[in-house]
């Protein structure tokens, strides 16, 4: 059997490089944080690396693919590898969770080498699950790693982000992510409809084109724009927001958001064909002076970032009302 290709993907060389001088130099720590944008692969770069740390024969920095140890791995079932994430996509890393991750490094390793964990989603571990956690870094088992993935980082306790070693992971280039959605998307695409999409996420790209949700998105932030132009209904707007998911709905509301209020304030040209074209010829034509605008619309740019961080914390809020109340802010921006 030919040996794996290693790292996962590749925009994550320089991250897997420096991470495997760490393990040749026999430096590496017993906790690390690696964070990034959501959609980079964090977490499959973790997975990775623990197959390689746990294979019986790795070779050129990268597991041989054909040892019971990477056999195990790859279906996810060995026993020195405990991948712990929440529930599903809206729930939090509970107590007993982090319990057995204890009662994990507890036990003798099976390969006779390292036991490793990797939380995915770290931020949403609840208050108790944080405070079980704390324990465990402070006094790491021997022969133990644990990977933490996170996208917000700031969410963490300091306490927990303090005992890990920082792991920043880099983004794809524009080009890298084209290249390798063309190579890896199973459904066809026109690289065109990707305008205004975060290019530098591959893995969150793929997954709305694949999913078909990129279209349902469109026609959330063109009902978002009726909506400033009292064309369209809050309801409406909720109504969309609801059938693309409340959380996607505000993250796609603001990466447009974001993209939109940069090409405006430095006289960028959008695509012509693009939302974000539209949007830009709205605040072109309005009778609002141009700094007053720039304030009205970085203002809502930080209550639609303030409500992404609500919704994808670990606090038990109220969705809709969060992503109700903040379209009717929309619709009071009063743009004309």
């Amino acid at each position: 059997m030919s040996k794996e290709s290693f790292p996962p993907f590749p925009w994550q060389n320089t991250n897997w490089s420096k991470l495997v001088s760490q393990f040749n130099e026999n430096r590496l720590s017993h906790a690390y944080l690696l964070t990034g944008t959501a959609g980079i692969g964090k977490f499959e770069f973790a997975l990775k690396f623990a197959r390689y740390l746990i294979c019986s024969s790795p070779g050129s920095n990268r597991a041989c693919g054909a040892c019971k140890h990477c056999h195990l791995s790859a279906s996810l079932n060995h026993p020195d590898i405990q991948i712990v994430t929440p529930e599903d996509n809206d729930s939090v890393i509970k107590i007993d969770q982090v319990r057995n991750l204890a009662n994990f490094y507890s036990k003798t390793s099976h390969a006779g080498t390292l036991k490793i964990a990797i939380i995915n989603h770290a931020h949403r571990l609840n208050p108790s699950a944080a405070n079980a956690l704390l324990k465990t870094l402070e006094e790491p088992a021997g022969s133990s790693i644990l990977f933490m993935c996170t996208n917000l980082p700031g969410q963490l306790k300091s306490t927990i982000s303090s005992r890990c070693q920082k792991f920043p992971m880099g983004e794809a280039s524009r080009k890298q992510t084209l290249d390798w959605l063309e190579d890896n998307v199973s459904t066809p695409f026109d690289s065109a409809s990707l305008e205004g999409l975060p290019q530098t996420r591959p893995l969150y790209v793929k997954e709305l084109v694949e999913s078909g949700t990129l279209e349902t998105q469109q026609e959330f932030i063109k009902g978002f724009l009726k909506l400033l132009n009292r064309e369209a209904s809050i309801q409406s707007v909720l109504s969309d927001a609801q059938t693309l998911g409340l959380s996607n709905s505000i993250s796609f509301l603001m990466n447009f958001f974001s993209k939109a209020i940069v090409a405006y304030m430095s006289n960028q040209t959008a695509n012509r064909n693009s939302i974000e074209s539209i949007f830009i010829q709205m605040l072109q034509e309005s009778p609002i002076d141009r700094r007053e605008l720039a304030v009205r619309l970085i203002n809502f740019y930080d209550e639609v970032a303030a409500a992404q961080k609500d919704l994808s914390g670990s606090n038990n809020l109220n969705a809709q009302l969060i992503v109700e109340s903040l379209i009717w802010r929309g619709s009071m921006l009063n743009l004309r």
